[in-house]
C-alpha cells in the first residue's frame, strides 16, 4: 500500500475519494468498520428494539391513507373514505365498505450508531457491490 499512490494513481485516489473523511456520504463505511471490529461475525452487539403504530383505512373505491396516531392528531368532524374518525381514539368508526388495518413496526436501532439494523445492511451489500465494481473497472 505504501507505492499504491505512485504504482496505481488511478486506484489511489479512488480509494481515497470513498474515506469517511472525504465525504459525509461514505459514512456508513466508518460504520461498517466499527461493527467489524466490534466482531459482529461472532456476536451481536447492543440493539434497542423501536416500534413505531401505523394505521391505514381503506375506501371501498381503492384509495387508502395511513397514518401514525403519535405524529397526526384528527380533530372532530373528519371523515376518511366516508368514515368518521372517533378524534378520541384517531381510528375510524365501524363504516360499511371501509376497513382499517393496525400495524406495529418494528426496527432494530445499532446502539452507538444509531442506524437500523436490517436497512443498514441492505443498504451496505448494496453499496459494496457497487464499490467493487467501481472499482474492478480502475484495475
Amino acid at each position: 500500500m505504501t507505492q499504491l499512490a505512485s504504482s496505481h494513481p488511478d486506484l489511489y485516489q479512488f480509494l481515497l475519494s470513498k474515506q469517511p473523511f472525504t465525504s459525509q456520504d461514505n459514512d456508513w463505511l466508518r460504520v461498517l468498520s466499527d461493527l467489524a471490529a466490534e466482531g459482529k461475525h461472532v456476536r451481536l452487539g447492543p440493539q434497542k428494539r423501536v416500534e413505531t403504530s401505523r394505521i391505514t383505512v381503506s375506501g371501498p373505491k381503492g384509495g387508502s391513507v395511513s397514518w401514525s396516531p403519535s405524529s397526526v392528531k384528527f380533530g372532530r368532524g373528519v371523515s376518511i373514505a366516508g368514515a368518521p374518525v372517533d378524534s378520541h381514539t384517531q381510528r375510524i368508526v365501524p363504516t360499511p365498505g371501509v376497513t382499517e388495518r393496525l400495524e406495529t413496526w418494528v426496527a432494530f436501532v445499532i446502539e452507538g450508531h444509531e442506524v437500523n439494523a436490517v436497512g443498514f445492511c441492505r443498504d451496505a451489500s448494496v453499496r459494496t457491490r457497487q464499490l467493487i465494481e467501481e472499482m474492478a473497472g480502475l484495475v
